[in-house]
């Protein structure tokens, strides 16, 4: 089948996109040759599409190619093409992309976490090494792979920050000796609202407390630490992203809106920024209050206060 130009990436998008897809721009011609563009998000979460025309002739009303537009659950009219005025030729070819979180949003890198281990426990911290790291014994800033807390088997991991649940792998956790990296373990990635992603990993099996779209707040378990069959004992390793203006070491490549995915070093409460690489340091765990209410409204802190019997 030739589609003509109009029809063309609507009709072949239809075929590609699987039902309750998680995000989808289309469009409905209305009065006088006008196109409405629609998002539709089935995430819980927002996400930033970003449109682009491989063929526009005789319309006007659409953004520059490469600024994101940016969608909360639902759906929203993103645009419309507008017949240009002594135009005689019209058509148009599109095609999007999408990434969670919203690309207008500017990543706290000064945030307070809580520490995701037991208030009173003594845990030791250091910063993770990726596995090409750990072999070649490098520690350059681009191999570091966010926080490594020695744990005890059973442990109950608590969110460090209020957000979202977006994934949740639950029966994936290695279990031969000795292991120093596998590709497949427990996780639980949550979405914060300043658009930063945190990673939990090295989780039990069947030991997940939360599910994907749930609202977590700080200190609340959301699974149990595993990862004793590593060389290194049991472990929580826990990684922070967000897309954060890119610099001129990015790769050009990786670069979406003129930002970078990039690991960000979270600062934990009661220590500061870890740098240690090995050996790690100790300190000693607090969920103080105004932490953990620090994002909340006054409506869920007297709900929290309430639920906790706290004054």
């Amino acid at each position: 089948m030739k589609c003509n130009r109009l029809a063309l990436c609507a009709y072949c998008l239809l075929l590609a996109l699987p039902l309750g897809a998680q995000v989808n721009v289309r469009y409905e011609k209305k009065e006088k040759g006008v196109y409405e563009f629609i998002g539709e998000n089935n995430l819980n979460i927002p996400v930033s599409v970003f449109v682009r025309f491989t063929d526009l002739q005789g319309f006007t009303g659409y953004l520059p190619s490469g600024r994101p537009y940016v969608l909360n659950s639902g759906s929203k009219t993103l645009f419309r093409l507008t017949p240009r005025q002594g135009s005689n030729n019209y058509g148009f070819r599109y095609n999007y992309s999408w990434r969670k979180g919203d690309f207008t949003e500017k990543p706290d890198t000064a945030f307070v976490y809580l520490p995701p281990v037991r208030p009173g426990k003594t845990v030791v911290v250091q910063r993770g090494v990726t596995l090409k790291g750990f072999i070649d014994r490098k520690v350059e800033e681009k191999e570091k792979a966010g926080l490594s807390f020695h744990t005890e088997e059973g442990d109950t991991i608590y969110a460090m920050r209020k957000g979202v649940v977006t994934d949740v792998v639950n029966h994936k956790a290695s279990k031969g000796k000795g292991v120093i990296y596998n590709d497949t373990e427990n996780y639980v990635r949550i979405y914060h609202e300043d658009n930063t992603f945190m990673t939990y990993s090295l989780l039990q099996n069947d030991g997940i407390f939360v599910q994907p779209g749930e609202t977590v707040l700080p200190g609340q378990p959301i699974g149990l630490a595993g990862g004793t069959n590593y060389r290194s004992g049991s472990r929580l390793h826990v990684s922070l992203y967000g897309w954060l203006p890119a610099t001129e070491e990015d790769n050009i490549k990786d670069l979406v809106y003129h930002r970078a995915y990039r690991l960000i070093n979270p600062y934990l409460y009661g220590f500061g920024k870890v740098e240690v690489i090995k050996g790690g340091v100790s300190f000693p765990c607090e969920h103080p209050l105004d932490i953990i209410t620090q994002e909340m409204s006054k409506r869920e802190i007297k709900k929290y206060k309430k639920e906790h019997g706290l004054r």
